[in-house]
C-alpha cells in the first residue's frame, strides 16, 4: 500500500512540475502604477508602508471605478 501511495505522489509531483504554465506575466500599458517607498527597512517604516499601500488600493479603486478615459483616470 505504501508503494502505491509513494508512486502516486511521485507521478503527481512530476505532473505538477512539468505541466506548469511558464508564460510571463505582462502588465498592460494602460495600467496605473502607484509605488509606496518607505524611508528605511525598519519595521515601523515597513508597517507604515503596508498600511499606506492598503489604503491606496482600497480608495483608489473607489475613485477610479467610474472613469472611462485612461487620461482622466491618471
Amino acid at each position: 500500500m505504501k508503494k502505491i501511495i509513494i508512486l502516486f505522489l511521485l507521478v503527481l509531483i512530476l505532473y505538477l512540475v512539468y505541466n506548469t504554465n511558464n508564460q510571463p506575466i505582462t502588465i498592460p500599458d494602460s495600467a496605473i502604477r502607484l509605488r509606496v517607498i518607505p524611508n528605511s527597512n525598519s519595521s515601523l517604516d515597513q508597517s507604515m508602508k503596508i498600511k499606506v499601500k492598503k489604503y491606496l488600493e482600497d480608495n483608489t479603486y473607489l475613485l477610479l471605478k467610474d472613469e472611462d478615459d485612461i487620461n482622466d483616470a491618471r
